[in-house]
């Protein structure tokens, strides 16, 4: 009896050795798949080359876009941190569910494009069409936008805190049921631009014109109070 208990033990830590071993490869399998979602600059240049315009659940990190046409790319659920996408087409891309950090798009198409469900801390906006682009549940923080066309664009249960609006077209732009705070729009053209159901606190209007569409109707924006 006591031999047979004593096989049965040598037998069981066996067994934790060889599981042990598996959980070791399988940890170092999932650190070399999360080694190959960091991209490089000549990583992405490659990618470029081959068409390839696949970058979900990459990490990218202080990687430039110049000059090249991403129509349709797909950066769903990336990391981007100092990021530059600039003379760029971007058009219907994907970037949903991304995070990205001092993010920078200069002179880009970005109409149709989708921002749902992601998280913009320090982004900025510049020269850019972002016409019917989707930043539904998205949040941002400490972003700007300037000289950008939003017309008809969705901010829909958005949480916003520092934004800054310079010289854009907010036509039909939709920020209703959003969390408004500490928001700046500059020199805007509003027109039928829905605040309906928004949470909104510290909000400056300045040198603009239009009408917004609040919980109490049309307002023209001079006339807006919080």
């Amino acid at each position: 009896m006591a031999g047979g208990g004593f096989g049965r033990a040598r037998k069981k830590t066996r067994d934790r050795e060889v599981e042990n071993s598996v959980d070791n490869l399988d940890d170092n399998q999932n650190e070399d798949n999360s080694d190959s979602d960091q991209l490089s600059q000549t990583d992405v240049d490659l990618k470029l080359e081959k068409g390839n315009l696949n970058f979900e659940e990459c990490a990218l990190n202080q990687i430039e876009f110049k000059g090249v046409e991403l129509i349709g790319a797909n950066f769903c659920n990336c990391s981007m941190n100092e990021v530059l996408f600039e003379d760029t087409d971007l058009s219907n891309a994907n970037f949903s569910e991304s995070s990205m950090t001092k993010v920078i798009f200069r002179d880009v198409e970005l109409q149709k494009a989708s921002f749902s469900d992601s998280d913009q801390n320090r982004v900025e906006f510049s020269d850019v069409s972002l016409k019917s682009t989707d930043f539904t549940e998205s949040s941002f923080k400490s972003c700007v936008f300037n000289d950008v066309d939003l017309k008809q664009s969705k901010f829909i249960s958005t949480d916003c805190d520092d934004l800054k609006f310079t010289d854009c077209d907010l036509a039909k732009t939709d920020f209703s049921d959003a969390a408004l705070k500490n928001i700046n729009f500059s020199d805007v053209a509003f027109s039928k631009t829905s605040f309906v159901d928004a949470d909104i606190s510290n909000m400056s209007i300045e040198n603009s014109e239009g009408a917004l569409v609040t919980d109490d109707g049309e307002v023209d924006c001079e006339d807006f109070s919080e």
